[in-house]
């Protein structure tokens, strides 16, 4: 039997209705962990990865625009940062789903560490009920490249 802790689990990849999502979940996604694909973000989400090496993978987002939000407020801008610190911005300007990549190799790590992943959305849609929302998540992590 061997001695020493056990490995360390990876999470890598978060798909919104999956079970398991709201473990990683820190803030921001509406009810995430069951039913359709897709779950509404505030306009701050907050998610906790574990993650290796990042060599030869991208930062993956798959998520929708619905024309209603997007006919209220336009073209919105997404920022995602990561351990507090920028690492892609980007603008839509289209209505239905997208995916949005970006390589990650400069996430530099020799160990598998936690990595907080924070996407903010400006500006948020609000809702009738005064809700600041972002946009319409389906998955967000780190994938291999292609």
């Amino acid at each position: 039997m061997p001695s020493g802790p056990d490995p360390v689990t990876e999470v890598r990849l978060l798909t919104m209705n999956h079970p398991d999502a709201p473990f990683s979940i820190v803030d921001g996604v509406l009810d995430a962990g069951h039913g359709w694909g897709f779950k509404w973000t505030l306009d701050r989400a907050h998610f906790q990865f574990i993650a290796g090496d990042l060599t030869h993978t991208d930062l993956f987002l798959h998520y929708a625009l619905d024309p209603r939000t997007f006919h209220a407020r336009g073209p919105i801008r997404i920022t995602i940062a990561i351990n507090g610190k920028t690492f892609d911005t980007f603008i839509e300007s289209d209505v239905g789903e997208h995916v949005h990549r970006r390589p990650a190799d400069s996430i530099k790590s020799k160990d598998v560490e936690t990595l907080n992943l924070s996407l903010a959305v400006d500006p948020a849609w609000i809702s009738p009920e005064g809700t600041k929302l972002g946009v319409f998540l389906g998955a967000i992590g780190f994938v291999p490249r292609t």
